[in-house]
């Protein structure tokens, strides 16, 4: 079409009834229904034929896109948007007094944060951190949840990632989930203790978060304590997010220590 020539525009809409994990996108329905007074039989056809291709490629591009949020365990922000976060963070420390530390909390897990700051990234650039701590509550004898972090084939079970590279052991790598979440194990202590160098690979190159996991038999269930310092704080929220969906809630449910009790 020229430049300066009319085009027609013709307006409708599109349903996917049965979009879903049980289908895969070329198997999904795709009904398209035009305005009143855009009836048109050649534009029907060609949007059942060619329309139909298109939802069906867009469909097949969204659900790898959620595929990779998922296996990364964080939807996090941009280079940009994190760029803009640290920005407007650093804005309001200048203009503000300092605030206490917030705190939220679920049952029974508690979830505590405070504020510091780091500078081991590759450029010593200063990066504005928190700390999370988070308390949770297993069924099970401490044995078998300090298990879950030192066998790799139950590691394999929970992450539900075959491709993964992971030595428990003093100085040993790990890299889970695609490469996306990686560090070394610092020191194990059997049922005990295991500290980590932990990143996400989209924090700054080089940079590391110290993370502790502390490990303690009750009564009638198994705590876990994570302490994890030096977090970029623009990071927090989808931090404390991947370890609740990625970690706590995928091993109860892989090996129901949600209910089971001693």
């Amino acid at each position: 079409m020229k430049q300066g020539e009319n085009k027609t525009v013709y307006k409708g809409t599109f349903e996917v009834p049965n979009l879903s994990e049980e289908y895969q996108p070329k198997e999904v329905d795709v009904t398209f229904t035009l305005k009143d007074n855009n009836k048109n039989e050649k534009l029907k056809d060609f949007a059942r034929k060619e329309g139909l291709k298109r939802v069906r490629e867009q469909l097949e591009k969204y659900l790898i896109l959620l595929k990779e949020e998922f296996s990364q365990g964080l939807i996090l922000p941009t280079s940009k948007e994190a760029a803009a976060a640290a920005a407007l963070n650093s804005d309001k420390a200048k203009s503000s007094p300092a605030k206490t530390p917030s705190t939220a909390s679920t049952n029974p897990t508690t979830a505590t944060t405070t504020s510091s700051s780091s500078s081991n990234g590759s450029l010593g650039a200063k990066i504005e951190t928190k700390t999370l701590t988070m308390n949770e509550e297993f069924k099970c004898r401490v044995n078998e949840i300090y298990n879950v972090f030192t066998n790799i084939n139950l590691v394999k079970a929970f992450t539900q990632n075959t491709n993964l590279v992971y030595e428990p052991e003093r100085g040993g790598k790990f890299s889970l989930f695609d490469g996306n979440i990686s560090g070394t194990f610092i020191k194990l202590i059997p049922n005990k203790r295991i500290t980590m160098n932990w990143r996400n690979k989209r924090w700054p190159e080089g940079y590391y978060s110290l993370a502790i996991m502390e490990f303690e038999e009750k009564e009638d269930h198994s705590l876990l304590t994570l302490t994890q310092t030096g977090i970029p704080q623009s990071f927090l929220e989808n931090t404390e997010d991947g370890w609740r969906n990625f970690y706590w809630n995928a091993i109860r449910q892989k090996f129901g220590f949600a209910s089971r009790i001693f």
